[in-house]
């Protein structure tokens, strides 16, 4: 139970970080485009490659160890937010709002992707259970991860429009 515990805290701290930043951009998006119309063609697109990918990624979870799914999956996504911070440093504020700009799609594309790719090691995670924890503690181990994953996602909502109301994008980059 020790090493599903220290992977649990592990993925929550990794999957926090880019799902924070997923939410601020989404916040940021509407004040700064004041168009719902892009942030749903974003949240949309989202929405829809999480549905396309689960199946593929639960194949890759099943058939790779986890602990490679897990890795792999946090370097792709640091690429990725790395590439958002790239462009984050190197562009114009202002060019990067402005939705006709590549900057633009290019910041909000990969931090999209970061957070898609992430989703890797939700899947991983679950898939731990039966393999670290012993089956008299499957249901405590289960509910840790749905718990984990839920409270993620109300915490991540609820601080990054908090950082992006008070602080600005500029925070969110920096607490990512």
């Amino acid at each position: 139970m020790k090493r599903f515990l220290h992977v649990l805290i592990n993925i929550a701290v990794a999957n926090t970080s880019t799902f924070f930043l997923w939410s601020a951009l989404s916040f940021w998006l509407y004040l700064e485009t004041h168009s719902v119309l892009i942030l749903s063609i974003l949240s949309g697109t989202f929405m829809t490659l999480v549905t396309l990918s689960g199946m593929f990624f639960g194949t890759i979870v099943d058939k790779h160890r986890k602990k490679e799914v897990i890795a792999v999956s946090s370097i792709v996504a640091l690429i990725f937010l790395l590439l958002a911070g790239s462009v984050f440093l190197f562009f114009d504020r202002k060019e990067i709002a402005d939705i006709s700009s590549s900057a633009f799609w290019i910041f909000s594309l990969s931090i999209l992707l970061s957070a898609l790719v992430s989703n890797l090691r939700s899947i991983a995670l679950s898939t731990t259970v039966s393999i670290l924890v012993p089956k008299e503690d499957y249901a405590r181990a289960n509910g840790m991860v749905g718990m984990v994953q839920g409270v993620g996602m109300i915490a991540n909502t609820v601080f990054s429009g908090l950082v992006i109301g008070r602080l600005g994008l500029e925070w969110a980059m920096y607490i990512t």
